[in-house]
């Protein structure tokens, strides 16, 4: 599934641009930024499915409870929301409404543990 949200990167010459500049800290135009917003929507909708889908043991046995998704996914959550671009998009209002409280606190958990990461300690 991961291999999707590669592949949309990949199939577009504009994301990939776009996604690109965004990783570099690259001034974004606002429809540039709405797309890789956008692209966070869907990689976060994602990894809350996964978060959500756990209990049902539906899922592959390395994803048995949280602390398994730090190994692959938390690299590049971080990676993401490092961002300029991807700190504010994850800080907004419509974006954490957008969310389970489950997924805010695993990917604040995440930004707290890292070094550099958000200061996300005031919301949530």
């Amino acid at each position: 599934m991961y291999s999707t949200f590669r592949g949309l990167v990949a199939g577009d010459a504009g994301l990939a641009r776009i996604y690109c500049r965004a990783l570099s800290e690259e001034a974004l135009e606002d429809d540039e930024a709405i797309r890789f917003e956008a692209y966070l929507d869907m990689y976060f909708a994602w990894v809350e499915t996964l978060l959500n889908h756990l209990p049902t043991d539906l899922l592959f046995a390395e994803f048995k409870d949280m602390s398994e998704m730090d190994t692959p996914m938390k690299p590049y959550i971080l990676k993401v929301l490092r961002t300029k671009v991807g700190a504010s998009w994850w800080q907004s209002e419509l974006t954490r409404a957008n969310f389970t409280p489950s997924l805010i606190r695993l990917i604040d958990t995440f930004l707290r543990e890292s070094e550099g990461g958000v200061d996300t300690a005031t919301t949530a």
